[in-house]
């Protein structure tokens, strides 16, 4: 988590227990128990971490190094009205992964699958279908 925070939006170790990690899905990700995120137990973690840390910056600077330069997965993400069928068949090319809006227009084609009963329950809030809704044609 230290490492996350970081990277993403480097703050004291206070900071990150009262803003930054509240407002991150990493509990719901980690299955964390609220109340476990706290400064105390952060700079305990950074105590331990520092006969660690020329192994660590090594495997950070050679992962980095990958997304960088594209040997990492990756998904990519297109609002529905940017993207082209010549952008994602580039991407199907490359083996690609992505994510696209589905047009209105093609709602109906998968709306009995969203309706079906096939639903699992996370958490009150939550609801996960643990099946495949098939595929939108690529014409």
């Amino acid at each position: 988590m230290l490492a996350v925070n970081r990277l993403w939006a480097p703050g004291s170790e206070l900071a990150i227990e009262e803003r930054w990690y509240p407002a991150t899905a990493l509990d719901d990700l980690l299955g964390m128990e609220p109340g476990k995120i706290n400064d105390t137990r952060l700079y305990r973690c950074l105590d331990g971490m520092i006969r660690h840390k020329t192994k660590l910056e090594g495997h950070l600077r050679q992962r980095y190094g990958e997304r960088k330069y594209g040997r990492a997965r990756r998904v990519w993400v297109f609002d529905r009205g940017v993207v082209s069928e010549e952008n994602l068949a580039v991407l199907r090319r490359r083996n690609g992964q992505y994510l696209v809006g589905t047009p209105r227009s093609k709602l109906k084609q998968f709306q009995q699958a969203l309706l079906a009963g096939d639903w699992e329950w996370v958490r009150d809030d939550i609801e996960n279908h643990s099946r495949p809704l098939g595929h939108c044609s690529r014409s």
